[in-house]
């Protein structure tokens, strides 16, 4: 028979609380582990001498596209961590070198320019939260 006398909060939307989606924490930790599984392949690959990733090391100009990658990974984490709109670019680059690759007429690693495209994607739909 009593009615409450609070008053009803209104709802708080996700992005007007501060608290990063459960989406952006799945796509920083995505990009969080991939850059630690490249770090560890490339550090094993140059330490064992018989590489790892036999592809990425057979030339010094795929060594130089392996690093490439690997701190494109790595700066898409940091500024997904902080909420960066940069991150896409960091996440494009695999997607340029790739591209460049078919117009330089080199070997094209598909796998990191699909993965690019992929990730691009997942960056714009949590587009809205990153500043």
């Amino acid at each position: 028979m009593t009615a409450s006398l609070s008053p009803r909060r209104p709802d708080i939307e996700l992005i007007e609380s501060g608290a990063p989606s459960a989406r952006l924490r799945l796509i920083t930790g995505y990009y969080g582990s991939l850059a630690g599984l490249l770090a560890a392949l490339l550090a094993v690959s140059v330490l064992v001498g018989d590489p790892v990733v036999p592809a990425a090391l057979d030339h010094p100009e795929r060594a130089a596209i392996a690093v490439v990658l690997l701190v494109s990974v790595g700066q898409t984490w940091r500024l997904l961590r902080t909420r960066r709109r940069s991150a896409a670019i960091a996440a494009a680059i695999p997607l340029v070198v790739g591209v460049a690759s078919y117009f330089l007429h080199a070997p094209i690693l598909w796998s990191p320019v699909l993965a690019s495209l992929v990730s691009l994607g997942l960056l714009a739909t949590v587009w809205k939260e990153l500043e």
